[in-house]
């Protein structure tokens, strides 16, 4: 439903920097010498803007946002969208592998019908989006709306290919057939848990820098928000995956989401120590009023004294990991360069006394 607002732009200027920042986040510009563009955004919507001089009245900004949960056969057939016959002719077709020609004009609800074909075969082939999936490939930093898709496409699509080079082998063919497509499944999911774990771990390095930068900030004059979000753009070369974070946090508080619950969830994503105490401070200092500045120094030292005694345990464990090289690589190779020419100079005195 379409609704009036009473939320305006404050002038055309107001109106063109929304355009430019709009158009700038997808890799786009817009002047007078190219004065129209037709973009997908990030979360899959659709804007269309036209500026002067090919628009007479002024800059036209459309978006088009598609829900965050789409309609399923049930919602059109609800929605008297489809009726019953259709629904089961396209069931069939969906069935029978038949080629569906979709056409019509803007808004007909061509990508709905597309969609709610897409899901309701996902359901019959047990690919249907689960909660897990979805986080987990939100911890592994693939946010895109087709992610879910990717994933259970390559979990499907995985086994039929093992499966076709498995029949190529011309030796042990049954033992391959079997065990290749069983180790073509588990590998999407392998794969995800190995990105979590290093996105994860590119977080925990992280958090320091961007702790320092932190203080720096506030210390500067910035409000925390000011702070996280300069921070954010700091990062985005050096610290890629944590300025993702502070940005996704910017955007869910500009979106309505309270700090304190914004904070909780990037704890809850990157499920680190360091960054739950991160949130549990930040949390605590917005709840009694305590100076944040203060409490970020202290936390800044924390930290600093917990990735110093990290290095240092890291640096006494090499002692005990380079015994195994040591021994295995390194000493047999001396035993031969320095013993192998006395046991042969040995073996032809002792050949010698023989004779």
């Amino acid at each position: 439903m379409i609704e009036k607002t009473s939320i305006v732009f404050q002038d055309e200027a107001h109106l063109m920097h929304v355009i430019d920042k709009i158009v700038s986040a997808v890799g786009r510009r817009i002047d007078e010498s190219s004065p129209m563009v037709d973009a997908r955004l990030l979360d899959g919507s659709r804007v269309n803007v036209v500026i002067p001089p090919l628009a007479v009245d002024g800059p036209l900004v459309s978006i088009r946002r598609f829900g965050s949960k789409p309609l399923s056969a049930d919602d059109l057939l609800r929605n008297r969208a489809l009726t019953a016959q259709m629904l089961e002719l396209l069931q069939a077709a969906v069935r029978a592998r038949l080629n569906i020609i979709v056409s019509g004009g803007t808004g007909s609800g061509k990508t709905t019908l597309v969609l709610a074909a897409i899901n309701w075969l996902r359901a019959q082939l047990g690919l249907a989006d689960k909660g897990d999936v979805a986080r987990r490939l939100s911890e592994a930093g693939c946010k895109g709306r087709h992610a879910a898709d990717l994933y259970n496409a390559a979990r499907l699509l995985a086994p039929v290919g093992a499966l076709g080079a498995a029949v190529a082998i011309p030796w042990a063919r049954p033992f391959w057939m079997l065990a290749l497509p069983a180790v073509a499944f588990l590998l999407p999911n392998i794969l995800l848990t190995r990105l979590i774990a290093r996105r994860r771990e590119q977080i925990r390095r992280s958090i320091p820098d961007a702790i320092d930068l932190l203080v720096i900030c506030v210390d500067a004059g910035l409000g925390i928000d000011q702070a996280l979000l300069r921070v954010s753009q700091e990062l985005g070369i050096s610290h890629p995956q944590i300025a993702e974070e502070l940005l996704q946090i910017n955007g869910e508080q500009r979106a309505g989401k309270p700090r304190i619950h914004a904070w909780a969830d990037m704890a809850a994503r990157s499920q680190l120590k360091d960054m739950n105490a991160f949130a549990s401070m930040l949390a605590q200092t917005e709840k009694f009023g305590t100076p944040i500045a203060r409490a970020l120094g202290a936390f800044a030292d924390t930290i600093r004294l917990k990735r110093r005694q990290r290095a240092e345990e890291m640096a006494a464990k090499t002692t005990v990991k380079i015994v195994f090289p040591l021994v295995f690589c390194i000493f047999p190779s001396l035993f031969i360069v320095l013993l192998a020419p006395a046991v042969l100079g040995i073996m032809r005195s002792m050949t010698g006394l023989g004779q």
